[in-house]
C-alpha cells in the first residue's frame, strides 16, 4: 500500500499546473535567510555606529545614509540596513519620512517625562503582579537578578537581563494594555542609556535597587515593591539626567 501511494505521488509529480509550476520557481528563487557572516557583520557596523554615535562623531539629528555609510565602512548595504534596523530598536536612531534614518537627539524634557510615565506604570504593574507571581516567576527573577549583580560593567548583556527583570513583571500584571504601554517607554527610556551609557557607580545602584525590588516581591509586599521599583526608576533618571547635562547632545 505504502508502494501504491508512493507510485501514485511519483506519477502526479510531473502534472503541476503551470501556476504551480511558477509558485515552486518563485520559491527556489527567493532570498534565503542571512548567513551567519553576514549577521556577523551587521553587528560589527552596528556596533560601530552605535560607538560612533555615543561619541559624538555621528551627531544627534544628523541624517544617516546607507550607501554612504556601506562605502566608508567597506561593506554591502545589505548589514548597514540590518544594522540600522538593531539601532532603531535601541532607539538610537529614528526614522523621518523626509529625512530618512536620523540620529536619535536626546532633551532633559523629554527624558524626564518619559521616566515619569514609566516610574508610573511600573509602580502599577508591580503592585499588579505580586498577588499573580508563581513559583517559576520568582526563581527566573532571582536568576536575572543575580546575574545582572554578577556583571562587571555596564554592557548590552546586562540590558537584556534589565529589560527581562521589567518586562517580567510587567507581563504579570495581569494587563495587556498596561504591558504595552511599558514596553511603549522602556524603549524610550533604553535610548538614553544606550546613548549616555552607564557608569559603574549607577550600575552598582541599579543592582542593589533590583535586589530591593526582588526581595519585596519575594516577601508578597506589594506595596513596598511598588514603592521600590518607583525609588529604582527615579533614581535612575537623576543619573541620566547629571550624564545629559555634562555631555549635552
Amino acid at each position: 500500500m505504502h508502494r501504491e501511494t508512493s507510485t501514485l505521488r511519483a506519477y502526479d509529480e510531473p502534472r503541476r499546473t503551470l501556476d504551480e509550476r511558477k509558485v515552486v520557481r518563485r520559491l527556489a528563487a527567493a532570498p534565503q535567510a542571512p548567513t551567519s557572516l553576514q549577521a556577523t557583520v551587521a553587528s560589527r557596523v552596528a556596533a560601530q555606529l552605535r560607538s560612533e554615535i555615543r561619541t559624538g562623531v555621528l551627531e544627534a539629528g544628523s541624517p544617516l545614509r546607507q550607501n554612504d555609510i556601506a562605502a566608508r565602512l567597506g561593506v554591502s548595504s545589505t548589514p548597514v540596513r540590518e544594522a540600522f534596523q538593531t539601532l532603531e530598536r535601541e532607539g538610537l536612531v529614528q526614522r523621518s519620512d523626509r529625512r530618512g534614518v536620523v540620529v536619535f537627539r536626546p532633551t532633559i524634557k523629554d527624558l524626564i517625562n518619559s521616566y515619569e510615565i514609566r516610574a508610573s506604570l511600573e509602580a502599577l504593574a508591580v503592585r499588579k503582579a505580586v498577588p499573580n507571581l508563581t513559583e517559576q516567576d520568582l526563581r527566573d527573577l532571582e536568576r536575572l537578578t543575580r546575574r545582572m549583580a554578577q556583571r562587571a560593567t555596564f554592557d548590552e548583556k546586562f540590558m537584556e537581563l534589565n529589560t527581562a527583570f521589567h518586562r517580567q513583571i510587567a507581563q504579570r500584571s495581569g494587563n495587556r494594555r498596561l504591558v504595552d504601554l511599558i514596553s511603549a517607554e522602556q524603549m524610550a527610556t533604553t535610548a538614553y542609556v544606550m546613548y549616555l551609557g552607564v557608569d559603574e557607580r549607577s550600575s552598582e545602584a541599579a543592582i542593589t535597587e533590583h535586589g530591593e525590588i526582588f526581595d519585596a516581591v519575594l516577601r508578597g509586599d506589594a506595596a513596598r515593591a511598588a514603592s521600590a521599583m518607583g525609588a529604582h526608576l527615579s533614581a535612575r533618571v537623576d543619573a541620566l539626567e547629571r550624564r545629559l547635562r555634562t555631555n549635552p547632545a
